[in-house]
């Protein structure tokens, strides 16, 4: 009797952790940094629990088929095994928290991660964010893939809900990356394919399980496998994420 008791703590131990890993995994998608914390508020630990948590996530939320497509906007090797599509807002300030986040791990890994940004604007909280991935997309097209990430990093860095009207800020983000004024407005007005470009990416998005922004889907193009990846996640916990793929 008293063996038995001793087992059962450990036994009730590890159906606890189970559970807990359990509901990590299946933590709605959300503007919050919160996809690393347990639902008591516990901070996870990354490095231990990486392994655990990508096997747990491996194509579970039955993600779409997630391709690099000539219409998106890259940083770093086109080539990487790792591909992580983040589908993001430009006037979301947790994107704004995680843009830099990204830099670094491309940084990191030059070689391993490419990194590909879509749009998913959410009209309902940020209505002029349309307006801003719009005219993005005009500078991509007028000035090419450097332009974009130039204008993304000024961008993010504006807070478009502050004023009634974005789009003076924006043209002057554009002229100073050498786009035509002119140009640059009549990209915004006839708006020929982009409109339709930024919703299919949103519902994309959506398809995958995106319920707030950013919302990130990290692709190993070795296996197949696809992870999601909700939340302003740390450095930390994306280059834990990286290595224990590397690893396999």
């Amino acid at each position: 009797m008293q063996n038995n008791k001793k087992l059962l703590v450990p036994v009730i131990t590890i159906i606890g952790v189970i559970a807990l890993l359990y509901f990590l995994i299946k933590l709605p998608a959300n503007t919050a940094d919160t996809a690393l914390q347990l639902p008591g508020g516990q901070k996870v630990t990354t490095t231990e629990q990486a392994q655990q948590k990508l096997d747990a996530a491996k194509n579970q939320a039955q993600i779409p088929e997630q391709k690099l497509l000539p219409t998106d906007h890259t940083q770093g090797n086109i080539n990487a095994r790792i591909i992580i599509f983040e589908y993001s807002d430009l006037d979301c300030p947790f994107c704004v928290r995680f843009h830099p986040t990204m830099k670094q791990l491309v940084a990191a890994y030059p070689n391993d991660v490419l990194w590909v940004y879509r749009h998913f604007p959410l009209d309902e909280l940020h209505p002029k964010a349309r307006i801003e991935s719009i005219a993005s997309e005009c500078v991509a097209q007028l000035g090419g893939n450097e332009s974009f990430w130039k204008f993304l990093d000024n961008t993010l860095a504006f807070t478009s809900s502050s004023v009634d009207d974005p789009i003076p800020t924006l043209t002057g983000f554009a002229k100073n990356l050498g786009i035509n004024e002119k140009d640059f407005i009549n990209c915004q007005i006839s708006n020929t394919g982009i409109s339709e470009l930024i919703q299919n990416q949103q519902n994309l998005a959506i398809k995958s399980g995106a319920q707030g922004t950013p919302f990130n889907i990290i692709l190993d193009r070795k296996t197949g496998a696809m992870y999601p990846a909700p939340g302003a996640q740390p450095i930390e916990s994306m280059q834990e994420i990286v290595k224990t793929i590397l690893a396999e």
